[in-house]
């Protein structure tokens, strides 16, 4: 017989995947800028990536393919790209 998980168990599970997709964002930004400051790729590389991630959760977006989920990815990788836009000299 399958156990069906409690509430509180799916709100724990789910609680613990925020944290690592919040940890593993905040170390993702913190690599992209040290390896801007270090000069190992550009902020318009870094740029041109997030622009083509953008475009690509659209499009997930437009096809309904996880659309809230992509929505909402989309929405912090623009505020990921306003950041690294106001980094530029």
């Amino acid at each position: 017989m399958i156990r069906v998980p409690t509430s509180d168990e799916k709100s724990s599970v789910t609680t613990l995947h925020l944290a690592y997709a919040e940890a593993s964002l905040m170390l993702l930004e913190s690599l992209m800028f040290t390896l801007i400051e270090r000069g190992v790729v550009t902020i318009d590389d870094i740029s041109d990536a997030l622009r083509l991630t953008i475009e690509t959760k659209t499009q997930f977006v437009q096809e309904g393919m996880h659309a809230e989920i992509s929505k909402i990815a989309g929405g912090v990788l623009k505020g990921i790209a306003n950041s690294v836009a106001a980094a530029k000299p």
